[in-house]
């Protein structure tokens, strides 16, 4: 199909007829995809102005369906492949006898708005958002939700796409490059990945510099993944530095009737955790003291993780104890747990060296970590080839005076070595003992005065 080019005159040919218009929208809908398109000038894409779509009113309906629990709805404005972000979010917690929620109000988008999207989180969460149905009409305020957490599956968007956003796709239909009004960019089918706040994503490739692959000096903040195959290579120095230490102090404990802790005296702490396993050192303990009748507790104030959090962790010891225990995974932007868990439930010791991010992984083929650096200086090796036989575990400890060192094999060591250093490189007045070899733990005596680094090995 060709377009007619058009002369000024006043003959039949030349009046502005359907087909010469029609011609033109087929032109730029798609539907005459034969023809190129060449600007000979500026081409400026606008995104369209929108106020971001407001909360609903949510409310309880007698019924079954969803689960029981805290719920959080958010509203989108929908064109064509386009979609806003969430907009305002809002709360409503169901019970085992109103698991459904009436919206009402929902917002009525700006002009050019096609469809609506309601998304909501699953129960005891609030991010991320899953789509719940789509309003197929800019004008219908109200809907019923009565779907499981299980019908879940499609997450909201990560970037705005109302209007201003431009893609280009392959012969397929598969998007190759997507810009985004916000200032992402997708390139090479989502490969690479600017987030338009200057973080720069690679996924399976090599990164290139005039041909050659290196990168100096690199400062890693965060994870650092290399995918099967790829090849980091570099001339100067790679320095992997932790996201984060320890959540601050500042949560708090407050008793309450219920629960089944014991009588006693209990510490909470807790740590940010990153989605490939990350976990920082434990806050600083928050000390409860439950009573008769008065055996649960809420722990509350937990601050937000920076970026890259993606949940938090909390732990807890039994009564009278020192030992942390886990008691619950939270997201990241829950303040607060209602713990009436008792002791008994508690198996899982808190770990003890750091690990969201800042820590080197050595991982086999099968994905399992091999060897491990993490950011408080411990190494921990799986298995150290000898001349004969070979070391099946390898981890190094240091620290000063006798202290219990807690370690994560699930096995006794076999031995544990010890150095000492006392002060001006003095040797101990006393022979080190160490002692006490278990699954969990085991023993360092020295005098207060010096120094040790302890290499526990099993064979």
């Amino acid at each position: 199909m060709a377009l007619i080019v058009r002369q000024n005159g006043t003959g039949a040919a030349n009046l502005v007829q359907a087909q010469w218009f029609n011609d033109y929208y087929n032109l730029l809908t798609g539907a005459m995809a034969d023809q190129p398109v060449t600007i000979n000038n500026t081409l400026m894409l606008k995104q369209i102005a929108y106020t971001p779509p407001a909360a609903p009113t949510l409310a309880l309906v007698a019924g079954t369906g969803m689960g029981t629990g805290a719920y959080t709805y958010a509203i989108t404005y929908g064109m064509g492949v386009g979609q806003t972000l969430p907009g305002t979010t809002a709360t409503v917690t169901t019970t085992s006898t109103s698991a459904q929620v009436a919206l009402s109000n929902i917002p009525v988008g700006p002009a050019g708005t096609t469809y609506r999207n309601i998304y909501r989180s699953k129960v005891g969460t609030s991010s991320p958002l899953y789509l719940v149905t789509t309003i197929g009409n800019n004008t219908t305020t109200t809907y019923t939700d009565t779907a499981a957490d299980t019908a879940l599956t499609s997450v909201a968007g990560a970037h705005d796409k109302f209007g201003g956003y431009l893609r280009m796709q392959d012969q397929n239909g598969i998007n190759v490059i997507e810009l985004f009004p916000d200032g992402a960019v997708k390139f090479d089918t989502g490969k690479i990945i600017t987030d338009g706040n200057g973080n720069l994503t690679i996924s399976n490739g090599t990164f290139t510099i005039n041909g050659t692959s290196y990168l100096g000096t690199t400062n890693v903040y965060g994870p650092l993944a290399m995918q099967p195959g790829q090849l980091l290579s570099s001339l100067g120095n790679v320095n992997i530095q932790a996201i984060s230490g320890p959540p601050p102090s500042g949560a708090q404990t407050v008793v309450q009737a219920g629960g089944s802790l014991s009588v006693g005296a209990y510490q909470y702490a807790y740590t940010y955790t990153t989605a490939d396993g990350g976990e920082t050192a434990l806050s600083p303990a928050t000390s409860a003291t439950t009573t008769t009748g008065n055996t649960a507790v809420t722990y509350q104030s937990l601050g937000v993780g920076p970026t890259g959090t993606t949940g938090r962790k909390v732990y807890r010891t039994k009564v009278g104890g020192s030992t942390f225990y886990f008691l619950r995974s939270i997201d990241n932007a829950v303040s607060y747990v209602y713990d009436t868990a008792a002791d008994t439930t508690l198996t899982v010791v808190a770990p003890t060296h750091p690990t969201f991010g800042g820590t080197l992984n050595v991982k086999d083929q099968n994905g399992v970590v091999q060897a491990q650096i993490t950011s408080d200086g411990r190494l921990d090796i799986n298995s150290i080839a000898l001349t004969s036989g070979s070391i099946s575990r390898f981890q190094l400890f240091n620290g000063s005076g006798a202290q219990t060192i807690t370690h994560n094999w699930g096995i006794a060591p076999d031995l544990v070595l010890v150095q000492y250093t006392g002060s001006f490189g003095s040797p101990p007045s006393s022979i080190p003992v160490v002692t006490g070899f278990s699954t969990t733990t085991f023993g360092v005596s020295a005098q207060s005065a010096y120094s040790w680094l302890a290499v526990a090995i099993k064979f």
